[in-house]
């Protein structure tokens, strides 16, 4: 009989609830946020030219856009009246104001080519894994 019980407690030990997705996980084979920030490259601004920071806030923005839900999604300032940029970017909590300001005060000796006339804050939402504003 005793041979039977640890049989039973050893099987159910053993199981340890299923690994497997029951399909009620909607996380299931997503990246945490804080997973996804440690994507967005980092630079050292200092002696960058012109183009060099533009192209540098152009990979910072486009590493920013992975989400798992919209919650993760917000629109972003460019801060296009300083830097030569979009009005707003659809982008994920790694990316604030102040990422952009890092790059917008070492823009300041260069010259936009246009001043940016921006209308209201679109809306966004996480679209096939990547933030994406919608009309």
């Amino acid at each position: 009989m005793r041979s039977f019980i640890w049989a039973a407690l050893l099987c159910v030990a053993c199981d340890g609830g299923s690994s497997a997705n029951d399909g009620d996980d909607p996380t299931e084979g997503t990246t945490p946020i804080a997973g996804l920030c440690d994507d967005i490259p980092q630079f050292d601004l200092e002696g960058f030219a012109c183009e060099q920071i533009v192209s540098a806030f152009e990979q910072t923005v486009d590493a920013a856009r992975a989400c798992n839900q919209a919650s993760d999604c917000h629109a972003e300032s460019g801060q296009c009246d300083r830097f030569d940029s979009l009005c707003y970017y659809a982008v994920n909590s790694c990316v604030d104001s102040a990422t952009v300001s890092s790059f917008a005060t070492p823009w300041a000796p260069c010259q936009a080519d246009d001043q940016c006339t921006c209308s209201g804050v679109p809306e966004v939402d996480c679209i096939d894994g990547e933030c994406e504003v919608v009309d």
